[in-house]
């Protein structure tokens, strides 16, 4: 009986510890070089959190990284993970993810290993995905301070539309945009900078964005003034709401005759058949949760806002 007494505790001992066993070892001291990744995991489009888990980095099947994730906001999603090479550049890492129930999960993201480079912020930290749902060169975000409405952005021919102000100086915008992790985007070999960077806009103007895994793809921003803008008294008497919204949009206005719902690739999903679209219930319950635009129009005027389907 004494011997019973002693095995189970033993055996519940070595059960628990194996959870959080971290599941691949690296040794910093066999590499002369180093990057850092400040990141979080999302399996099924849900980021993770979860203490005992590990994130590890991979070049040709050998671990050159390994994490945890460490508290944030009494949260553990954040992993804070150091990248391992003796090249300062070129090397094509890959990762892996292990729950607490040392379930291992292939991540979707490539990462192209560059020496003392860091990728991710505590605020906008990098995204481990097992599916990947974006291109490493993508452009999610773009607009001006002075637009009209909001851009238009199709990830397929890769380019961005904007209208501004007619009164605006379009030789002298700053764009406010949002890349996909880890990418940096260059125009005529400048850096640009998210809310500092200024371009002329008179023509169309080329933007080349690097992804985290070094591919790089050109995108084309072309901005337009418009003519016909909606003076702001106007504007207030357009109403739409809930914004986000989960199946009925309602939209309220005295100026326009004609409503489209567009997606992301400027596509017309939904449009509104009515005759009377002062007051207007739009069913978007079958379209799928993202980024969309409600176009409005009439015979002199167009102005388009973004909304959020969840």
């Amino acid at each position: 009986m004494k011997t019973k007494f002693i095995i189970i505790p033993i055996i519940f001992l070595l059960s628990v510890c194996s959870l959080s066993a971290q599941p691949w070892t690296v040794s910093s001291n066999n590499y002369e070089f180093s990057m850092n990744i400040i990141g979080a995991v999302s399996i099924n489009d849900n980021v993770l959190n979860q203490q005992n888990s590990f994130i590890g980095a991979f070049v040709n099947n050998n671990c050159v990284g390994v994490t945890s994730p460490v508290e944030y906001n009494s949260s553990y999603n954040l992993f804070y993970l150091t990248i391992y090479s003796n090249q300062s550049s070129g090397e094509v890492v890959t990762f892996k993810y292990v729950d607490e129930s040392e379930i291992e999960t292939s991540i979707s993201n490539e990462v192209m290993f560059a020496s003392d480079s860091y990728i991710g912020t505590a605020e906008n930290p990098f995204l481990w995905m097992d599916v990947a749902n974006y291109n490493s060169t993508d452009i999610f975000d773009y607009s001006f301070p002075e637009q009209t409405t909001d851009a238009v952005i199709n990830c397929e021919s890769k380019t961005v539309s904007i209208s501004i102000g007619a009164n605006a100086d379009i030789n002298l915008l700053i764009a406010d945009f949002t890349l996909a992790p880890g990418a940096k985007a260059y125009v005529n070999d400048i850096e640009q900078e998210s809310g500092l960077s200024e371009n002329n806009f008179s023509s169309v103007v080329t933007y080349e964005i690097i992804g985290a895994d070094n591919t790089t793809v050109n995108w084309e921003v072309t901005v337009t003034k418009d003519n016909s803008e909606v003076s702001d008294e106007l504007l207030n008497d357009i109403n739409i709401f809930p914004n986000p919204v989960q199946t009925t949009l309602n939209i309220e206005n005295n100026i326009f005759d004609e409503i489209e719902i567009l997606n992301m690739e400027g596509k017309c999903v939904l449009e509104n058949n009515l005759q009377d679209v002062k007051k207007v219930k739009i069913d978007v319950s079958q379209l799928s949760g993202g980024l969309y635009f409600v176009k409005l129009s009439n015979n002199s005027q167009t102005i388009i806002k973004k909304i959020v389907i969840e």
